[in-house]
């Protein structure tokens, strides 16, 4: 008797926790906390950031890895991007540069282990030594021939001061762009598609280019078109003699 209650006793106990089942998981991963925080001023150019979520995330994003989830504006070389269960890492291999505003953008490509997707980006901006001033410079990029917005085009602001400054944003799905916290300055704004994902900008590529100045505190708002580069020669269509010594050629 003692004995089959000692194996009724254990099974109960086996059967102990949460049961199975239960409401599905729907919403996504949320940023709870970033390093360093928000329009801090940095007192060290280690190049180190990090992103904590209130859930464990999946390791591959929803377009394949993580190593493009960030983007870091200005443009400051290469990243390493590294991922635990609750946190994204990046690490600028050349550190921060000093005298700057610094605005990292991650994108909405992070999941949970359910499969939920972050809805919107989430943009951190902080110092190493540069003014945080509330200057914005937006706008949509437009395809030319269709008259839509593009979408996933890389937005590259040049400073014409200092061509090694490049502002970096990329376009929603209706074309629109935006620069937060850019400093006043004059500069060179170019959307582009990056086909084959080098950040360089390629002849060939979809392009389109504006040039404008912006002080600081401003709000300014540029819209502008895209097109295919034409890279078909020109060819000669006839040859006419109009007197001797002066020809006529018509391409």
């Amino acid at each position: 008797m003692s004995a089959a209650v000692g194996i009724a006793f254990a099974s109960s106990c086996a059967q102990q926790g949460a049961p199975p089942g239960g409401p599905e998981d729907l919403r996504p991963p949320i940023v709870v906390r970033t390093v360093p925080d928000t329009f801090e001023l940095l007192g060290t150019l280690d190049g180190l950031i990090r992103f904590e979520f209130d859930e464990r995330i999946s390791e591959r994003s929803s377009s394949g890895t993580l190593d493009n989830a960030v983007i870091i504006s200005p443009r400051s070389g290469e990243l390493v991007v590294g991922h635990d269960s609750r946190s994204l890492t990046i690490e600028l291999v050349d550190g921060f540069r000093p005298g700057l505003v610094y605005r990292v953008t991650l994108l909405p490509v992070v999941r949970d282990l359910f499969g939920n997707q972050m809805r919107d980006p989430f943009e951190l901006v902080f110092s190493t030594g540069g003014e945080t001033v509330p200057t914005t410079l937006a706008g949509i990029a437009w395809d030319r021939i269709t008259g839509s917005g593009v979408n996933d085009y890389q937005v590259w602001a040049t400073s014409l001061d200092d061509d090694s400054i490049v502002h970096v944003a990329v376009t929603d799905n209706q074309g629109v762009y935006a620069f937060r916290y850019i400093p006043g300055a004059s500069y060179e704004i170019t959307a582009f598609d990056d086909r084959n994902a080098d950040a360089v900008l390629d002849m060939m590529e979809i392009q389109g280019s504006r040039r404008l100045s912006i002080e600081n505190g401003d709000t300014v708002f540029l819209n502008f078109p895209v097109l295919q580069p034409d890279t078909t020669p020109a060819t000669l269509v006839s040859a006419s003699a109009l007197d001797s010594v002066t020809l006529l050629l018509e391409f």
